[in-house]
């Protein structure tokens, strides 16, 4: 099951086209893998945006892990410019499935790439205009 939780943040500017991204990592720092938000979002200054995520889970092994919160813009090359980071966002535990074992390589951890975290609900409050 994906972990689903809320993400408020508030704009200080005028930004469009932000992506999200998070970084998960083993509590060693180990960087497991990334995932990108399905789609952007925009806001006027002094709006709060409510942003409800279900990051995937499916493809990762039984551990006490982290995420690190990025929002970020792309420029025409397609790079990603961080906006903001939050270090960590999330900490969370992966449980194994009753009565199972995953047998899991550390040296293919970091190179996973995760399914897009879905942003199924955003709600925006604040001022229409700036």
């Amino acid at each position: 099951e994906p972990l689903v939780f809320s993400l408020a943040c508030r704009a200080d500017q005028e930004v469009n086209n932000l992506g999200l991204r998070f970084e998960i990592l083993g509590l060693d720092g180990t960087v497991i893998g990334t995932t990108f938000s399905d789609h952007t979002v925009s806001a006027k200054a002094g709006q709060t945006l409510t942003l409800t995520c279900a990051l995937p889970t499916e493809h990762l092994a039984p551990a006490k892990l982290r995420a690190v919160a990025t929002a970020y813009q792309s420029d025409r090359f397609g790079n990603q410019i961080t906006v903001d980071r939050v270090e960590p966002a999330l900490s969370f535990e992966v449980l194994p499935p009753d009565n199972a074992s995953t047998l899991w390589l550390h040296k293919h951890w970091g190179q996973v790439k995760l399914d897009d975290t879905a942003l199924t609900a955003i709600t925006v409050s604040g001022p229409t205009e700036p």
